[in-house]
């Protein structure tokens, strides 16, 4: 369980800290890793025609 804690900065103002170690070993891994950047533009490059979704 991840509870917040006030701490105080030294300029005196507070701050929310949030210590989520403990739920993230309890969450499954991605499946699908994030593409590299890079070498999607490398693959895109030279066609004549694109899309996008959202």
């Amino acid at each position: 369980r991840a509870r917040p804690v006030f701490v105080k900065k030294k300029t005196g103002e507070w701050k929310v800290c949030i210590d989520y170690r403990e739920v993230n070993k309890c969450l499954a891994l991605d499946a699908y890793s994030i593409p590299n950047l890079w070498e999607q533009v490398q693959q895109a490059a030279g066609h004549k025609y694109y899309t996008c979704l959202d």
